[in-house]
């Protein structure tokens, strides 16, 4: 008999949701995670009585009747959240513009009153697809979908959701040039995720969400949402060990076994999902397995979205930032730069305040920006990526000269008051997380990106993936769904209606609160 009914590979979101929602039904889980936490790129960690979200500054979906905190609910969990309210400082070239995330299409229209059309045409857009998304309520599994109901979601779309359609995978820059004339207008819109190939439908939901009121920040930072599914799986019976890293996933026969641990450890199961990033669980975990040769040459042409360096900046309790909360800083040319070309001189940057955990005296801030993995001979460290003299050298040069770009425009007051920083290159993101050359978001998201997303199922017999690199991709909601997405597969083979059982919990909820 096997150890487990179903091990997952890897403590991210999606891992953390397959095994809670798999342990409520009574199945015997086991996580196995590398990590000391758990929760991927959904983690916080703190140095010096400072506490940072490690990549993750806000989420959408966490209200009380969205996906989140329904999902923990009907898990047994809840995790609290506030409102936030995002105030900007934008900085382009030589210009400065303030304005609160709220009010943003007001505020904005008062700075450029020769762009108010504009401005209107692109929130007008961006809330006829954001709610023409939601229309047709949460999206079937392509997978799930006989041929006729591919066809009817197809024409469907175009007459049911005519704006989401057009504009949907388009690229962002080039939209918001068609329907905005002003460059700095562009240059905000586009700036609140300043990424070059993303998708027009991003920026639009991303300001919908924002002047809609619907961004949320988890008390106890981002690791609250991780450590909510844990309880959740412990709860249930499931277990879940940190510090195990699963060196191998056992295939014999073209059927799952079991995994062996980096430390000589073998557990045995039925199902083993994994929640490693794919090019990991490809060329690592099951190296060989001809059973996912098919996978292997389909990720071959697949391009990933580009990886981060965060500087991670202790600041002082008496510096005042009268209530800004994002700055972003751009020339006037940076959105037209392709992620390939960025470097620490022209590269966008965002800084995020995030709100200070209650007993904690001095801010937490964190400086982002996007650059390459291969910039400078991958940081130095050529093909073998070990972090030598060199990596460091470089590393803390880059860090240097996006500190001074900030300093240059927050000013001497806000450098004074900096008490630490701590660097973090595409490498950093690599080591602590295995997803190819840092990618912090899977596959990059522009045109063809609904096309790289995998379905959760392989050809190897009770072998499955989650993750941001599966459907329906990337964002904590999105990962979240997707371990609830493989779930419901695993159980209907049982005879399980996972989807029935939580609609009527849905149910239940709304009877019990009228």
């Amino acid at each position: 008999m096997s150890d487990y009914n179903v091990i997952v590979v890897g403590g991210g979101i999606g891992g953390l949701s397959t095994g809670a929602f798999l342990s409520k039904e009574g199945k015997k889980v086991l996580i196995l995670e590398k990590h000391s936490v758990p929760g991927g790129y959904v983690t916080s960690f703190t140095r010096k009585n400072c506490r940072f979200d490690a990549s993750i500054f806000h989420l959408f979906e966490m209200g009380d009747d969205q996906t989140i905190n329904q999902f923990l609910n009907y898990l047994g969990e809840h995790v609290n959240s506030e409102k936030l309210h995002y105030k900007f400082v934008y900085y382009i070239g030589d210009k400065k513009y303030s304005f609160n995330g709220l009010d943003a299409e007001k505020e904005l229209k008062e700075f450029f009153p020769m762009s108010a059309p504009d401005i209107t045409t692109f929130f007008d857009i961006s809330r006829k697809m954001y709610e023409q998304s939601r229309a047709s309520g949460p999206p079937k599994a392509p997978y799930e979908m006989k041929l006729f109901e591919k066809l009817k979601f197809g024409f469907g779309s175009i007459i049911k959701r005519p704006t989401l359609t057009k504009f949907m995978l388009k690229n962002g820059v080039k939209i918001l040039k068609s329907i905005v004339s002003d460059s700095d207008v562009q240059s905000i819109l586009w700036g609140y995720y300043p990424i070059q190939s993303l998708i027009f439908w991003a920026h639009a939901y991303g300001w919908v969400e924002m002047v809609e009121d619907r961004n949320y920040y988890p008390e106890g930072g981002m690791q609250s949402i991780p450590n909510a599914l844990v309880r959740a799986i412990e709860k249930h019976g499931g277990e879940i060990k940190f510090n195990s890293e699963v060196q191998e996933i056992i295939i014999e026969s073209n059927k799952v076994k079991g995994v062996l641990c980096s430390d000589g450890t073998l557990f045995s199961a039925d199902i083993i999902v994994s929640n490693a990033p794919i090019h990991h669980t490809l060329d690592k975990l099951t190296k060989g397995v001809r059973g996912l040769d098919t996978i292997r040459k389909k990720i071959e042409k697949q391009n990933i979205f580009i990886s981060a360096f965060f500087i991670f900046l202790s600041i002082d309790q008496s510096y005042d930032f009268e209530n800004i909360n994002n700055y972003v800083i751009l020339d006037q040319e940076t959105m037209d730069i392709p992620e390939n070309n960025l470097t620490p001189e022209n590269s966008p940057i965002i800084v995020i305040v995030p709100p200070k955990p209650e007993k904690q005296i001095d801010y937490s801030v964190v400086v982002a920006t996007l650059l390459p993995y291969d910039y400078k001979d991958n940081w130095q460290t050529s093909e073998n990526k070990e972090r030598g003299e060199g990596y460091k050298k470089l590393k803390h040069e880059v860090k240097n000269i996006l500190l001074e770009r900030v300093y240059q425009k927050l000013g001497s007051e806000f450098k004074d008051a900096v008490k630490f920083s701590i660097g973090a290159t595409p490498l950093t993101f690599e080591r602590y997380t295995y997803n190819k050359e840092g990618s912090i978001m899977g596959w990059l998201v522009d045109k063809n990106y609904y096309n790289s997303i995998l379905p959760h199922n392989t050809a190897v017999e009770d072998l499955f993936l989650v993750g941001h690199w599966n459907f329906p991709g990337f964002g904590v909601p999105g990962v979240l769904v997707s371990g609830y997405y493989l779930a419901k597969m695993i159980l209907q083979e049982e005879g399980i209606d996972l989807e029935q059982k939580f609609k009527d919990h849905e149910s239940m909820k709304k009877t019990n609160l009228t």
